[in-house]
């Protein structure tokens, strides 16, 4: 499996998607509580891009969750679970506004 068909078949991908429609906000209605864009948030949602740790971050704050939420084991981008494992901790601990 390549990089691409890993992060297709990710839970964190459908699990966006899965916030997103149970808050019954439309991707316009995630980019303008979020900061990001319609455009770049229905990438994620599709698996065509993985969400950055900042990204991740802002959407997770828009549906009432820590970034500790995340799935970290899932399989994504080399790199990227560290980060997400690093500022859960942060949060956690209160060192990073939630």
């Amino acid at each position: 499996m390549n990089g691409r068909e890993a992060w297709t078949a990710d839970p964190l991908r459908t699990r966006l998607r899965e916030l997103r429609t149970q808050h019954n906000l439309s991707l316009e209605g995630a980019a303008r509580k979020s900061g990001l864009a319609a455009v770049v948030i229905g990438s994620y949602e599709r698996g065509d891009r993985r969400p950055t740790p900042d990204a991740l971050r802002k959407l997770l704050r828009v549906y009432g969750y820590k970034l500790a939420f995340v799935p970290v084991d899932a399989p994504v981008e080399t790199g990227v679970a560290d980060t997400l494992r690093s500022l859960a901790d942060r949060i956690d601990r209160g060192r990073v506004a939630a």
